[in-house]
């Protein structure tokens, strides 16, 4: 090496070692690149369930004069805007933005069947109910 240093001189051997050194790097190994992760499918939202509404009336037999409390209860939807509720006899109610269950309550001044009918105003949808109410002297 002194031998090829003396003819060159200290240029040539700069110029050797700069010829010697490519600039292109040299192959590597490549490194396994990571397999993807399997991408999760979306959750599906669950069904909606069918918005129902339903009134409940005392099992005891109805007498004139009594108060009466009806259970009405809404489901399935949220908010409810407007509840109605026409008890039969001439006598209707109207609440604004409610809460599922309500409970109303009413005096019938004669006997007779009279028909209650609820009825729910929500996003999207009405819905009514409607139950025979008999009431006894």
């Amino acid at each position: 090496m002194k031998r090829v240093a003396c003819v060159f001189g200290l240029s040539g051997i700069a110029w050797l070692l700069t010829v010697g050194c490519s600039t292109t790097p040299a192959p590597s190994t490549p490194s396994p690149s990571p397999s993807p992760s399997p991408t999760p499918s979306p959750t599906p939202a669950p069904a909606p369930t069918a918005a129902t509404i339903s009134i409940a009336i005392p099992a005891a037999p109805l007498h004139v004069g009594e108060t009466i409390r009806f259970g009405i209860r809404v489901n399935g939807t949220d908010p409810v805007f407007t509840l109605s509720v026409d008890f039969g006899d001439g006598i209707s109610l109207a609440l604004g933005p409610v809460s599922s269950p309500v409970d109303v309550s009413h005096v019938y001044r004669a006997a007779g069947t009279y028909t209650v009918t609820a009825a729910v105003t929500a996003i999207n949808r009405s819905m009514l109910a409607v139950v025979p109410v008999r009431v006894e002297p």
